[in-house]
Parts: structure tokens; sequence; C-alpha cells
């Protein structure tokens, strides 16, 4: 007798919280969680990245974020640096991985520019996040990333 497994997909409601409008020398900055979707249609034990992205800034040397989610239906496996401030490898940064062991909770991601060149790019991605979706029983399941600090 062969044996049939099935792969059930599982809606995964995403609802974004925005932390925005951050003045940053003096304009108006957009700090945002991507993808803006609410919804993914994920497998449990998929991995897919989140990132945080900004725009509308200059003259930035450095950030730091929390970032609050469903820990029964997420798992963190990794965040790190993205490609906004080094500028693609071009200027050296001091990224320090953020605190991990406190379920729910991203805490104090943060990441600086050494040196005095200016920055010239406005927009970018400031850190990517990947999570595993957990096994769930019941569905839709539902996690709000939110963004603060």
């Amino acid at each position: 007798m062969k044996k049939r497994f099935f792969t059930r997909k599982v809606g995964l409601l995403i609802v974004f919280l925005f932390l925005s409008l951050i003045t940053v020398a003096g304009s108006n900055a957009l700090v945002q969680v991507w993808p803006s979707s609410s919804s993914m249609d994920l497998c449990p034990g998929e991995v897919f990245p989140i990132t945080i992205n900004t725009s509308g800034v200059s003259g930035i040397h450095g950030f730091q974020f929390d970032l609050s989610y469903n820990s029964d239906v997420l798992e963190v496996l990794n965040v790190s640096e993205g490609t906004f401030l080094n500028q693609s490898g071009q200027y050296p940064t001091s990224w320090v991985a953020p605190l991990t062991g406190t379920a729910g909770l991203i805490q104090d991601a943060y990441c600086t520019r050494e040196g005095s060149v200016v920055l010239t790019a406005t927009s970018g991605v400031l850190a990517v996040i990947n999570f595993r979706l957990k096994p769930v029983t019941s569905f839709p399941v539902t996690s709000t990333l939110t963004l603060s600090d």
C-alpha cells in the first residue's frame, strides 16, 4: 500500500504596522516592513523573508529597531544587515545582531556606518529577517508585525 503525503497550504495573514514619519536631517523619512501585502500563501515549515526598508532619508549614519511578532505562528531564523548603509559592501559598517531570546520580539537590531562619507542614497533595505511558519492546527493564521524604536 502506497502512503500518500499531502501538503496543505496555509494562508498566513500578516498585519503590518509601520513606523513612519521619523525626522532625519530635517526631512520626513519612512521606515516600513515589506512585503506590504497583508496575506501570504505558505506551507508550515516554509521560510520567507521580511525586509525593513527606508525611503526619504539623507545623511543617515545608523539605525536601531525592535520588531514584535506572534511567536505561536512564526519562528525567527536569522536577522541580517541590509544593503542600505553599506551600499552593497562599499562602506564599512558595524552591525549588531539583535537579541532574539524573548519569544515574539526581535530586540535592538542596530547598525552604524563607519567613516565620514556622506551617504547619497535616499532609500534601501536596512535589514532582512527570515521567518519560518510554524505548524498550525487552525487556518488561516495571523501575525501582527510591529516595528518600533
